[in-house]
C-alpha cells in the first residue's frame, strides 16, 4: 500500500501520476470464518480428507457470499 501512502502525502508530481496512471489501490481480504478457524490446529494443514476439504470449501463459499453482500466490511485497513 506504499503507493497509497505516497499519493496521500503528495510525493508524486501530477504529471508523473498521469503518465503512470497511478491511483489508490483497494485491497479486500476474504478470510475463513472465526467459527471454523477456532477448530483448526497445526495438523489441519496435512488433512486431505474429502469431508474436511468440503467443509473448508463450503466455508469459503459462505465467506465469499458475505463479501458480495458487503465488500466494504472486508476491505484491508493498513495499521501503522
Amino acid at each position: 500500500m506504499m503507493v497509497n501512502n505516497f499519493l496521500e502525502q503528495g510525493a508524486f508530481k501530477k504529471a508523473y501520476i498521469k503518465e503512470h496512471r497511478l491511483k489508490p489501490v483497494k485491497i479486500f481480504i476474504i478470510t475463513m470464518s472465526e467459527t471454523l478457524l477456532e477448530t483448526l490446529g497445526a495438523s489441519s494443514k496435512l488433512n486431505r480428507n474429502a469431508a474436511y476439504i468440503d467443509r473448508l470449501m463450503k466455508d469459503g463459499e459462505s465467506q465469499g457470499d458475505l463479501f458480495l453482500q458487503s465488500p466494504k466490511t472486508m476491505m484491508y485497513k493498513e495499521e501503522i
